[in-house]
């Protein structure tokens, strides 16, 4: 399975090999309209295997996925046995 960011269209679809099981868009016209999403990842998915390890992930350090809307960032940091923790933050940093 794989969870596939794409920052540009502001959407995240989840995967598992060809086939789209979901997919959620966060950009124009939607009920909550994300200004940034970002992947602390090289590439633009994290990939786990059948028990839940990400298999992409660094075994050393939290890898993050934050989203940023009206001003606000949240951001979910995801370790290598896919155990997230959510950390918010005001305002959102400088680009």
């Amino acid at each position: 399975m794989s969870l596939v960011v794409d920052e540009q269209a502001r959407s995240v679809a989840l995967r598992d090999g060809p086939v789209t099981w979901r997919k959620l868009s966060l950009g124009e016209g939607t009920a909550m309209r994300v200004d940034r999403l970002t992947l602390d990842l090289p590439g633009d998915s994290l990939v786990f295997s059948p028990r839940g390890l990400c298999i992409n992930c660094s075994a050393s350090h939290f890898t993050d996925l934050s989203v940023g809307a009206g001003g606000r960032v949240a951001t979910i940091q995801i370790g290598r046995l896919s155990h997230p923790e959510l950390h918010r933050a005001d305002a959102s940093p400088s680009d």
